[in-house]
């Protein structure tokens, strides 16, 4: 399961790259904070951590 996060994270910032649109760019960055998010609770067993990340990105 975290390896397809990564590398869903991987192609999303592929994708950033050629985006033009301000509300697909913001909508890739909501994507990638999410996966991060997903991806710190998954590693810390805990979720409340990953909240507060997300909550201050």
């Amino acid at each position: 399961m975290l390896i397809y996060i990564f590398i869903l994270n991987w192609f999303f910032s592929m994708i950033f790259m050629f985006l033009n649109h301000p509300l697909s760019l913001g909508c890739v960055l909501l994507i990638q904070s999410i996966l991060v998010s997903l991806s710190s609770g998954f590693f810390y067993y805990n979720f409340w951590f990953s909240y507060i990340l997300f909550l201050i990105m």
